[in-house]
């Protein structure tokens, strides 16, 4: 994929109006009903074709062929069937700021473990975004355009080699290295994670006219339009509106250890979520409650 050149009208990164805790549990129920919907599967498919992914399933082993609609569909239901068994977990503004401060310091040292995980799968939502995701894209004009997407939620569950199959169809999963090469994932034991941004009208400071997507023709989606199609949505489907938008994935393997992430990417994320796992199972005079 070439390289994009830096645009010269960068977006701002934004804040959010994060849920109360009584309301972390309807917010599950919500993203579950959403992730099943066809409009997942566009926006998922949208993301594919953009070349915004880190992992995608294709058909087939020996042969592998990478359909981005076929991916799409696999994704959204195996995300599914991960948020319909998640615990929830909601993070308040003081342990992410020290988990995001402790990340950044230093990622975990320990070998990346199925254990350390307070439970086999769950959502868990942060106060504040533990980051900041920013990608430039070509536009239909032959400009170019920088967009900040702040973090704020994930999902997880145990990786294994059950995921190797979907409706009696072999898969070979494949994975962006951090250098944009795409190679098969091998068979692993892991911890899957779902990242995710806010939706714009849960994005406080934004300007209406502020780019917040790019087609694949080029097309720019700023603020307003992206709220006002959540809108009409919500209006044709009560009750199936998804309260976070889909951003990125990866697979952490069992007994890795983490490098020293670059800001802005998965691996930072996942370092950041990791070590708040480690906090919430600190114990004795240490433990944040």
């Amino acid at each position: 994929m070439p390289a994009v050149p830096r645009p010269t009208n960068p977006t701002e990164p934004a804040r959010w109006r994060a849920p109360s805790p009584l309301h972390v549990l309807d917010w599950q129920r919500r993203q579950e009903a959403f992730t099943r919907t066809n409009l997942t599967q566009l926006m998922l498919e949208t993301a594919l074709r953009n070349g915004h992914w880190t992992m995608m399933p294709a058909a087939g082993t020996s042969t592998v062929r990478t359909d981005p609609a076929f991916a799409a569909r696999v994704l959204m239901l195996t995300e599914a069937d991960r948020l319909r068994e998640a615990r929830t977990y909601s993070i308040g503004p003081n342990a992410t700021g020290l988990a995001v401060a402790a990340a950044a310091g230093s990622p975990p040292q320990e070998p990346i473990s199925l254990t350390r995980p307070p439970s086999p799968s769950g959502l868990m939502i942060f106060a504040d975004p533990i980051g900041s995701d920013v990608e430039a894209y070509r536009t239909a004009d032959t400009g170019t355009v920088e967009i900040h997407t702040p973090i704020v939620a994930v999902s997880w569950s145990l990786w294994d080699g059950t995921q190797n199959q979907v409706g009696g169809i072999p898969l070979t999963w494949l994975r962006r290295s951090r250098h944009g090469s795409v190679v098969p994932c091998p068979d692993l034991q892991g911890i899957w994670m779902t990242f995710y941004a806010p939706r714009p009208a849960d994005t406080l400071g934004i300007d209406p006219h502020q780019p917040v997507a790019v087609q694949p023709d080029g097309t720019v989606i700023t603020a307003a339009q992206a709220a006002s199609a959540d809108e009409a949505f919500t209006s044709r489907n009560p009750g199936l509106y998804g309260p976070l938008a889909w951003n990125n994935e990866l697979v952490l393997p069992q007994g890795e250890i983490f490098g020293q992430p670059q800001p802005g990417t998965v691996q930072h994320w996942a370092a950041t979520v990791y070590t708040t796992w480690q906090i919430m199972q600190q114990t004795g005079n240490t433990k944040l409650t």
